[in-house]
Parts: C-alpha cells; sequence; structure tokens
C-alpha cells in the first residue's frame, strides 16, 4: 500500500509502501514529529486535498475529491486569502486582498522522496488552488465534472 510521512504541517514522502519509508526515517531531525500513514489503495495516481481542518484527506480517485468538495460541511472549508488585482482610472494597478473559502489538491502522480529531510516542498509539487467560486460551482450542480477547471486539472 502507498504509504505517507507527514511531518506536522506538511507531507515530506509518498512512498510505494510501508517499507520504502521506514528507510526514510532513519536519522530524520524531527522524527519523533513525523506520522506513518499507510493509505488504503496501491495505485497511482491519486490525489491528497488539503484542508486545515482535516488535514489532508487522501483520494484514489477523481470522484472521491469531487465527493468530498460537494459534501464537506461549509464551517470545516480553509478560510483563504486570494489577491484580486485591478485597473483604477488611472491605469494603476491596485490589490485587494479578499477572505474566501478554498482548498489545494495535490495529483501525486509518482513516489516522492525529498532529498532533504525535514523541508516542505509541496509548493513543488503538481497542485491546483481551487477557490470559493469553483467550490460553490461544484456544490450546486449536478451535472457532469467535467466542465470544471480542477476536473480538467485532474485528468491532464
Amino acid at each position: 500500500m502507498i504509504t505517507v510521512i507527514e511531518n506536522g504541517d506538511f507531507i515530506e514522502g509518498v512512498f510505494s509502501n510501508r517499507e520504502e519509508a521506514e528507510k526514510y526515517l532513519p536519522g530524520h531531525p524531527q522524527k519523533g514529529k513525523c506520522t506513518t500513514n499507510e493509505l488504503t489503495f496501491s495505485d497511482f495516481p491519486f490525489y491528497v486535498v488539503e484542508n486545515e481542518k482535516d488535514r489532508f484527506v487522501y483520494c484514489s480517485a477523481m470522484d472521491e475529491v469531487m465527493n468530498y468538495i460537494k459534501n464537506i460541511d461549509r464551517e470545516k472549508i480553509n478560510k483563504i486569502k486570494k489577491a484580486e488585482f485591478h485597473l483604477n482610472k488611472n491605469n494603476e494597478t491596485k490589490v485587494k486582498i479578499a477572505l474566501g473559502l478554498g482548498f489545494i489538491i495535490y495529483k501525486v502522480s509518482e513516489p516522492i522522496m525529498e532529498s532533504e529531510k525535514n523541508m516542505d516542498k509541496m509548493g513543488m509539487w503538481n497542485h491546483y488552488h481551487i477557490d470559493e467560486e469553483e467550490i460553490n460551482e461544484i456544490r450546486n450542480e449536478n451535472s457532469s465534472h467535467g466542465k470544471y477547471p480542477v476536473y480538467r486539472w485532474m485528468k491532464e
């Protein structure tokens, strides 16, 4: 089964099996802070929804991600900052920071083992930021998932 090592607020490694994950941990400077989670599936790709309330939600298929988005209690969705850019009448760019809801979704297509232990490099993984507008569209529609940008991204 696929095994992940979580290091507090980030996933440090994704391994094909538990034995590979256990080989990575010796000598780790934060070994006591790391948790090893064996997932219930063994095939790549899979998806990780990062949501600070549930931390990481592991999904074996796109439909699981869409169902998670449709069914999660709105109170449990991340509050994120979103930058909105506007041109004023003088053609100057103005930035407004708004608070909204959102997730980060990662597509994991192969094992990931960081070369430096105790480093958060998830921002370099294949990921998609889904904002409140897209969440609302998904939650309010009963049609095919294919029209949503997040779904098209997951199929790439």
